[in-house]
């Protein structure tokens, strides 16, 4: 005849159990967020081979970070993931050197930033290698002034050398969430604080911020950064200090000169 387990027992076996839990469950987590790096890595790899695979086919010239158009008396917003236009979202420059757009979709997010908008999560060095364009206008003959015509350009390839230093993509984040175009703390090309303080990396909890830089090599930043223009509201309202921050206290981790 089996005997029942006594109260005494059960306690001791039920102790055991919660001990065994509570030592696997940390370590369960622990591998989850080691394949999420992975993952990322691997993301922030195939975005700079797009990148190099787009400039092999533009004279060496990186994506723009986004140019604007006039079409049918709507804008048209192209940037190097996405193009906007008449409300819907669209394939961007990258889109055909990088094969599968879902490497755009951070694994460090639980979902889409928007339904129009199905992969997001990186952004792309605008301060330095991407051009920007500005919002369309006429010209004092009466053309439309539009696309490169009208757009700060990025570095030119010749200006590059620093490629094992400069940051190509990263993880973006702001207080907001994700961010689609990195921003340099100098302010020396925007001119505008809250643009650059909303262009700001992710730190993700005991890893730090992913970078892939211009030559493919993708490393950890573990400390973030204030900027030199740090105000309390740019820090807590803007940026969402110290869960987002820039790589560096200035653009040396920006710039490829």
């Amino acid at each position: 005849m089996r005997r029942g387990l006594t109260l005494i027992e059960s306690l001791v076996a039920i102790a055991i159990i919660s001990i065994l839990v509570a030592t696997l469950v940390p370590g369960v987590g622990l591998v989850r967020a080691r394949a999420r790096e992975g993952e990322c890595r691997s993301h922030l790899r195939e975005l700079a081979l797009g990148a190099l695979g787009y400039s092999n086919s533009n004279r060496e010239w990186l994506p723009p970070a986004i140019l604007f158009f006039m079409k049918d008396g709507q804008l048209d917003a192209r940037g190097w993931d996405y193009r906007q236009f008449a409300g819907a979202w669209s394939p961007g420059a990258i889109w055909p050197f990088i094969g599968d757009g879902r490497v755009l979709m951070s694994p460090e997010l639980a979902e889409p930033a928007s339904d129009a908008e199905p992969f997001t999560g990186y952004n792309y060095n605008t301060t330095h290698l991407g051009s920007e364009g500005f919002l369309p206008g006429p010209a004092p003959d009466g053309h439309m002034i539009e696309g490169w015509e009208n757009a700060r350009l990025g570095a030119a390839p010749a200006q590059v050398r620093r490629p094992s230093d400069c940051a190509l993509f990263g993880e973006g984040g702001w207080k907001g969430g994700a961010n689609r175009f990195m921003r340099a703390p100098l302010n020396s090309v925007e001119y505008n604080l809250g643009t650059i303080y909303a262009g700001g990396q992710a730190f993700r909890r005991g890893r730090g911020t992913l970078v892939v830089h211009l030559d493919g090599n993708v490393r950890a930043y573990e400390t973030p950064h204030e900027g030199p223009y740090a105000a309390p509201w740019l820090l807590s309202q803007v940026m969402g200090f110290p869960r987002n921050g820039f790589l560096s206290a200035d653009d040396s981790a920006y710039d490829p000169r």
